[in-house]
């Protein structure tokens, strides 16, 4: 059976079900394909439907009607935040119009929450990095990076 955007049935339940998850081997499953193939077999198998133009392009469609709907959120809720501000001001409470105000920047981005911390960090072992895995040294280097970017905020 084929749909408007020449993709099967299967095809466009893994879309959907790959814009939901944002895993590609959950989508294949879900979607119905080869549901007693191995876990290799399966990531394989999705990673190939991945590279498909036709599903690429369907994943972009439903990625932007994704976007539109939450943007439309947004706009909904900044619109609440901004009534319950003015009501608050027209009944001459202060400070829930002021709260109302912080929130709605909170939403956009404009306060940004800053962790102090105190105290010292203290390694007593050293460690061969070469034994780390590539996975470890990932998560490594991301941690690295929140400490100098926390250490410069306090800064």
């Amino acid at each position: 059976m084929m749909r408007d955007k020449g993709l099967t049935a299967r095809q466009e339940k893994f879309c959907a079900a790959y814009v939901k998850h944002g895993n590609a081997s959950q989508a294949y499953r879900e979607s119905g394909y080869s549901p007693h193939a191995s876990d290799k077999s399966v990531n394989e198998l999705a990673s190939r439907l991945l590279t498909n133009v036709k599903i690429q392009s369907r994943l972009d469609e439903l990625r932007k009607e994704a976007a539109g709907a939450t943007a439309l959120d947004l706009q909904t809720h900044l619109a609440t935040l901004a009534n319950l501000r003015e009501l608050a001001t027209k009944d001459g409470r202060y400070s829930a119009a002021v709260q109302a105000e912080i929130a709605r920047g909170k939403v956009v981005g404009l306060y940004v929450e800053r962790i102090a911390m105190s105290g010292g960090l203290e390694i007593t072992e050293k460690t061969d990095l070469s034994l780390l895995s590539a996975d470890e040294l990932m998560v490594l280097h991301a941690l690295m990076s929140k400490a100098v970017a926390a250490k410069q905020t306090l800064q």
